[in-house]
């Protein structure tokens, strides 16, 4: 069946728009009409794997394994895959709330009850008596506990009494170790254990505070609890308790002012790996560094403290039989197995930053790592030469997404960070390997062609050099990845060239990086024409040979510095769209001056629609154009942390704005196919609709809407994406920030 998908509108208020205008059609499957439409969804994962940064890793009292990540939440090991623990079903209904920040920054398990589990979530400590399948919150005050900072791979924060389950430790980033002996109904500042020394990043975060606490569970019991305790609080040094927590003394020397980053106990000895090395207590200091660099993850074997193993950053690992006196650097290697994740195999090794390495306390020889990426375990043995670690993240996904797209007539591609494009054939199984360009980059953006909707571009950059632009955009010089894909998302190819990078007077350095983020569109009716819009608000470019020539973009009244829209930190920000109909027109979204159409495939643009089209439009705003429809645009704000703001609706290609009804925040949105066959494209967002949050449907072009969820599969992070099928009706996909994509689809 041949769709007809180009209707011009009537309010299209150019008559060179309207001659214009051309008939694109592509094959649909189909379906029948019912009345009225169907509203069950079945939700389901979209299988793509790992991701958010695993920074920690527990055995229970069991040996079930159990992880924390930096940017969603905590998962049991099952036996066959990781399950999520905290969702809207687990937590209370009073703490489940959109757009919630979801991140735990640290978790305990009791050794003596399987089923008592602490965790450090949203600046307070919540409590499980059911191994985290619910959750009760303490009386805990909220506290900043970051997730996501710049230390969150430094642990073990928490702790619990090896003899006692209701005696928990909690250290904080800026305010100090907090205990409680009643399982959370109290908690009382350790007032002998410093807050820590403020070490601040670029962005002001303090931390890390006290950010290890370790029992060493050989100790004697002293008043039906462990006796010896030990904490680092950074700048101020390792404290140690010998009587139970009740006083505290500085073990002087050692690491010092050193930040502490992984510690273990094994048969009364404290192991500590550190910014500068590694080193053992005893009743003294012992520096036992391999080398003296920054070491991350620290495995001590429970069964013999002698036996260590230690990860250094970037991807080293050494191995010792006696005690950190000799050491021997192992060669591994990383390798999906089974039914694990094929593609976290081909991740570059400098990405390979331990936040724990642990033995198993089960299962004698068996070594577990869990890092940027995923979790992953090795078989070793004191005679090992190589450590051949074996994947086993399936059940996380965590990656955080940065677009995604369904174009009509293919498939999902979807845009993330640190693995960039995936095309997913299967949503039910993972994809072969990450799409671009064969090495650590993030897409932050993607686009198709109306008239083509199987050629799609992609702005591609790694992201990393945002943090020094250190290896990857001064040695190679190919920090920017952007392309084009001729085949649905399939396979992809770099532009050939660039434009000249933008020069940075304030350290002198040529800042390739800054060309990577921003947004791309490609025209309806030429796939050689191609606008991209850089970040930093630098000169947008166009090209007419698909990436060979680039040619600079003026905007008419706009000033030299604000030649574009877009913002660096709002990853998800788009607002440079392509008419899905009318030949070689996009749309611009300026924060500052107003709309700005071109109709020549970007070479001149006129400003349709002079000032903010609506407040807060500077952040995480988002312009799509309605497929098949010439003209027809929406755009959102945003709806930046939790602002209402209203959700507009053009018809006449940006001139002119009204609210779409009963919308007062909308995250996300996208299109799927209508309801009738030849009707209006059906409208998805996440957002409030008479003030209440969720997933909607509309199919009368925002007129009215149905509820269709709201939280899939209980994910409360932001949505940042939607899209939906052009030839299944109902078909949708959405992005979480932090938790992967999920798929709905009429039951």
């Amino acid at each position: 069946m041949q769709r007809q998908f180009c209707r011009l509108s009537g309010l299209i208020a150019s008559a060179a728009m309207m001659t214009s205008c051309w008939m694109m059609s592509f094959t649909v499957a189909a379906q029948a009409v019912v009345s009225p439409p169907p509203s069950g969804y079945l939700w389901r994962p979209v299988k793509v794997g790992g991701g958010g940064f695993v920074t920690s890793l527990e055995f229970s009292a069991t040996g079930r394994p159990y992880v924390g990540t930096d940017v969603y939440g905590m998962y049991q090991w099952t036996g066959v895959q990781w399950r999520q623990l905290v969702t809207s079903f687990s937590l209370p209904p009073e703490d489940v709330r959109p757009e919630k920040p979801v991140g735990v920054a640290a978790f305990a398990l009791a050794p003596s009850d399987p089923g008592r589990v602490y965790m450090s979530f949203d600046g307070r400590i919540y409590r499980s008596l059911d191994a985290g399948r619910t959750w009760r919150r303490t009386s805990f005050a909220p506290v900043r506990m970051d997730a996501n900072d710049a230390w969150r791979t430094f642990g073990p924060r928490m702790a619990v009494d090896p003899r006692v389950r209701d005696v928990v430790y909690a250290g904080t980033s800026n305010d100090g170790l907090f205990v409680s002996s009643d399982g959370g109904a109290r908690w009382t500042r350790v007032a002998t254990v410093p807050p820590g020394v403020d070490e601040r990043t670029g962005d002001g975060t303090r931390g890390p505070g006290v950010n290890i606490v370790v029992f060493d569970r050989s100790s004697p019991i002293v008043n039906g609890r462990t006796s010896v305790i030990f904490a680092a609080s950074s700048g101020n040094g390792v404290y140690r308790s010998g009587d139970a927590g009740d006083t505290w003394q500085r073990l002087d020397g050692g690491p010092g002012g050193t930040t502490v980053k992984n510690a273990s106990v094994s048969g009364g000895i404290l192991y500590l790996s550190t910014g500068s090395g590694v080193w053992k207590y005893t009743d003294r200091w012992t520096e036992i560094s391999p080398t003296r660099e920054d070491y991350t993850g620290l495995a001590v074997d429970p069964r013999d403290p002698r036996y260590l193993y230690a990860f250094r950053e970037g991807g080293a690992i050494y191995q010792s039989v006696d005690g950190g006196g000799r050491w021997r650097q192992l060669a591994f290697r990383m390798a999906a197995a089974g039914t694990d994740v094929p593609w976290h195999a081909s991740k570059e090794a400098g990405f390979v930053v331990a936040a724990r390495l642990m033995f198993d306390p089960r299962q004698s020889g068996r070594l577990w790592l869990v890092d940027g990426i995923g979790v992953w375990y090795a078989d070793v043995t004191r005679d090992s030469t190589e450590v051949a670690f074996v994947g086993m993240s399936r059940g996380i996904e965590e990656l955080v997404p940065t677009d995604l797209v369904v174009p009509p007539g293919g498939r999902p591609v979807l845009g993330a960070m640190d693995f960039p494009i995936f095309h997913i054939e299967d949503p039910l199984a993972f994809p072969g390997k990450a799409e671009v360009a064969g090495r650590q980059s993030s897409a932050w953006s993607l686009d198709w062609s109306g008239g083509t909707p199987s050629f799609l571009v992609a702005s591609v950059a790694d992201h990393r050099a945002m943090w020094g632009c250190a290896y990857w955009c001064t040695v190679d010089g190919r920090s920017i990845q952007s392309g084009y894909s001729a085949d649905g998302g399939r396979t992809w190819r770099v532009f050939e060239r660039f434009p000249a990078p933008a020069y940075d007077a304030a350290d002198g350095k040529a800042k390739a990086y800054l060309w990577g983020y921003g947004n791309i569109a490609v025209s309806a009716s030429n796939t050689d024409r191609i606008v991209w819009m850089p970040s930093f608000n630098r000169q947008m470019y166009r090209t007419e040979d698909r990436g060979r020539n680039w040619l600079p973009i003026i905007l008419p009244g706009a000033a030299a510095d604000q030649q574009a829209s877009h913002f660096a930190f709002y990853l998800n920000r788009r607002v440079l769209a392509s008419d899905k109909v009318l030949p070689d027109t996009f749309y611009l979204a300026h924060s500052l001056y107003g709309v700005y159409r071109s109709q020549d495939g970007g070479a001149n643009w006129s400003l349709v629609h002079s000032g903010e089209i609506t407040p807060y439009s500077i952040y995480n705003a988002i312009l799509k154009t309605v497929p098949g429809r010439a003209g027809h645009l929406y755009f959102t704000p945003g709806g930046l942390d939790g602002l209402d703001a209203p959700f507009l609706r053009s018809t006449d290609g940006g001139a002119t704005w009204r609210n779409v009804p009963d919308v007062t925040r909308v995250n996300a949105f996208g299109f799927g196919r209508g309801f009738d066959l030849n009707g209006y494209p059906t409208l998805f967002i996440a957002g409030k609709v008479k003030g209440q949050y969720g997933i909607w449907r509309s199919i009368d072009e925002g007129a009215t809407w149905m509820r269709i969820n709201t939280y899939p599969l209980g994910l409360m992070a932001t949505v940042f994406s939607i899209d939906g099928s052009k030839e299944v009706f109902g078909e949708v996909y959405l992005s979480f920030g932090g938790s992967g994509w999920a798929y709905g689809t009429l039951r």
